[in-house]
């Protein structure tokens, strides 16, 4: 089919006002997808958008905005950067870089990038609430708080700089101060869930339980935490532990970690003990091992298929549903045992034992948003590897800086057989210390009731699970703990770990403890 030359102009006509009536209608449809909080359908309207016009300054906005939302860092930068390659002084742009540099752990290049965007358009109020959080993430907290200052004298009326404010007070541990904040920022906006949150936090970390469980129900309503993303919604009703449980059935599902799992188990044969018949569902790793729980009548593993319930309840919300306070909380022995199958093979594995056993944990999750604080390089270590001991890592996963360290002479690797936490319980049945960072491992050791020594995050960087200032935990008597006295600095708590070495004090072949506290068994 031939066209004239009027006619192949008057389809080229149609064709490009077909495109820029796409271009709008894809951008505008992204737009509304993003309100919605449809993120991977509103960015590939975004792409859409972009493919017709690659140079559509605000599809790239949009687009760079939602890849910040989905934790696509790498992918945001680009295209932020592609934004202001047209506009290097949008200060807008500038700030989602920040915001981008932050979350991929690059805090100087954020700090420099916020401070441009500052430059630009100075005191603006979102662009000082991102420096402020920047500078509390990198421990800056004196500057934070200035910044912050600076929030609430600009928008007194705004809840954020207050309840923002009162995280860093919590950080310079005046805790009074914080709480005034946080009050504050409620008073202004009582739906404030960020308040209500770090509120929570704050009391939970202080002990104050009564308090610190009602506002921890506030995780199911804060955007910003996982939390929120996973909420289950059943058609049977929630248990907030005023409803009669006699001849019902209730699924206690795990929320969050590993090790919460591993801590808020223990409340099982509490609910079980009313009358109830306790599905358990847990993360799979840990299904085999959670079913030697007394009253838990079955174990389901998470994605497995739910038998019928009458009620539900997240593991984290039994504490309130069960009034908890210090003295209690249950199960404060050991509560979950090693399948002794496993703990026969792992006898033969480890061989006679001629020497003390510490096991070792150096490091746990490196996407917890805190590991940079919790988690220690193994070659740290190697000056603790003291003679009179055995050393066996109980790290299941190594990661790639910390594999040549592993070579270090006298602790012996067996991460091949740790499959599962029956796997890893087996070995710990058989150490007569573990000796770990902040990670699910010092939960497992003390849910079995082993000595365990836990190597912390100084003052409030620690989580709210081990409480401030405690060398203890009322949940886990074989615990102690081992805080940083300056945040982020490991080597005065490692070097006062060397100091009860047999080398240094004691008589010869005794086994010295730490400073105020009862030698390893």
């Amino acid at each position: 089919m031939r066209w004239s030359a009027r006619s192949r102009r008057s389809r080229a006509t149609t064709t490009r006002c077909s495109c820029s009536r796409i271009r709008p209608t894809r951008h505008n449809r992204a737009r509304a997808l993003f309100q919605l909080k449809r993120f991977p359908e509103a960015l590939r309207d975004c792409e859409r958008a972009l493919a017709l016009q690659p140079d559509h300054d605000e599809a790239l906005r949009q687009r760079s905005r939602l890849l910040l939302q989905l934790d696509h860092f790498e992918a945001a930068l680009v295209s932020i950067d592609k934004l202001l390659e047209t506009n290097p002084e949008d200060a807008k742009a500038l700030q989602l870089r920040a915001l981008s540099l932050r979350e991929s752990g690059q805090f100087e290049a954020s700090l420099t990038t916020i401070d441009r965007a500052l430059a630009l358009a100075p005191d603006t109020y979102d662009f000082l609430l991102t420096r402020g959080l920047l500078l509390k993430a990198m421990l800056r907290l004196d500057e934070a708080l200035v910044c912050f200052d600076r929030t609430v004298e600009k928008r007194p009326e705004e809840p954020a700089g207050h309840s923002n404010r009162g995280m860093v007070l919590a950080d310079l541990g005046q805790f009074e101060a914080a709480r005034a904040a946080y009050d504050q920022a409620l008073t202004l906006a009582p739906d404030f869930v960020q308040a209500r949150w770090n509120r929570a936090l704050m009391h939970l970390l202080l002990g104050n339980f009564t308090q610190g469980w009602q506002d921890y129900e506030s995780r199911w309503d804060f955007e910003a935490l996982n939390t929120f993303r996973e909420k289950r919604d059943f058609d049977v009703p929630l248990w907030r532990g005023c409803e009669s449980l006699e001849g019902k059935t209730i699924l206690l599902h795990a929320e969050q970690g590993l090790g919460d799992t591993l801590q808020f188990c223990r409340y099982a044969p509490l609910v079980a003990a009313r009358g109830a018949r306790v599905i358990l569902e847990v993360q799979p790793a840990l299904a085999a091992l959670v079913a030697s729980l007394p009253g838990v009548a079955q174990v389901v593993a998470k994605g497995d298929p739910l038998p019928p319930f009458d009620f539900h309840c997240p593991l984290l919300s039994l504490p309130l549903a069960c009034g908890t306070d210090e003295a209690s909380i249950p199960a404060p022995g050991a509560y979950l045992r090693a399948d002794g199958a496993r703990c026969a093979e792992w006898a033969v594995r480890l061989g006679e034992k001629g020497r003390p056993r510490v096991g070792l944990v150096w490091s746990g999750n490196p996407g917890h948003r805190m590991d940079r604080y919790r988690s220690i390089a193994c070659n740290m270590l190697k000056p603790l590897l003291l003679d009179g001991f055995e050393f066996v890592s109980l790290q299941k996963e190594v990661r790639p800086l910390d594999r040549l360290a592993l070579q270090m002479d006298g602790v012996r690797q067996f991460g091949e057989y740790l499959r599962d936490f029956s796997d890893t319980a087996a070995p710990v049945e058989q150490m007569d210390v573990v000796v770990t960072v902040d990670t699910s491992v010092a939960h497992l050791a003390g849910a079995l009731g082993k000595p365990v020594w836990i190597l912390l995050a100084g003052g409030t960087l620690v989580d709210w699970r081990w409480q401030m200032g405690r060398e203890d935990s009322p949940r886990y008597p074989g615990a102690r703990l081992y805080r940083q006295e300056v945040p982020g600095e490991w080597a005065p708590v490692l070097a006062g770990w060397r100091r009860t070495s047999p080398h240094s004090s004691g008589r010869r072949g005794e086994r010295p403890a730490p400073p105020g506290r009862t030698a390893i068994g």
